[in-house]
Order: C-alpha cells, then sequence, then structure tokens
C-alpha cells in the first residue's frame, strides 16, 4: 500500500501493467479497507447513539477480515516465508 497516489497508480502513466494477481490483490485491499472504514464509521455511531446492536459492525469486520486474508493467500510461498523472518518469535 502506497500513500503517494503517483506511485500507487505507477502503472497507468505508463509502468507495467499489473498481473492478474496482483489486480485482484489491489481489489481485495480496497474492499478491506473500504470495510475498516465502514466499521470504523459504524463504532462511533454506536458510541454516540449509546446503541448496542452490533450486526452491523460485525459484518464489517468480518468482510474486512475475509478480504485481508484472501489478499494474503495470494502471497506467493516464499515472499511470505521472507517476511516472517523480520517478525519477532511468538
Amino acid at each position: 500500500f502506497y500513500s503517494d497516489p503517483d506511485r500507487a497508480n505507477l502503472y497507468l502513466l505508463g509502468g507495467a501493467v499489473p498481473s492478474n494477481r496482483q489486480t485482484i490483490q489491489y481489489l481485495l485491499r480496497n474492499d478491506a479497507l473500504d470495510n475498516i472504514e465502514q466499521l470504523r464509521d459504524e463504532l462511533l455511531f454506536l458510541d454516540k447513539a449509546r446503541d448496542d446492536d452490533l450486526a452491523d459492525a460485525l459484518a464489517y469486520f468480518d468482510r474486512a477480515t475475509k478480504a485481508f486474508n484472501d489478499y494474503l493467500d495470494l502471497v506467493p510461498k516464499a515472499d511470505a516465508d521472507d517476511a516472517r523472518r523480520y517478525l519477532p518469535a511468538p
């Protein structure tokens, strides 16, 4: 994820065309981020309204979690193994 929109959309400006997998990952990442934003807004609403109906919030959470899991499932195993080396031991 790039915060710089020029870098994030480089391929649109004549850079390399993304692969099918990259396009799917991009869509999944956006889906996850959209659902996290909806979850945040729902939690703020519930707090302000003093409402305890969490059904919508849990649905946003579930959709965000699924999108992230689907996104990570597309990461090549060698890349995931390499990234895990940088994580602290459990």
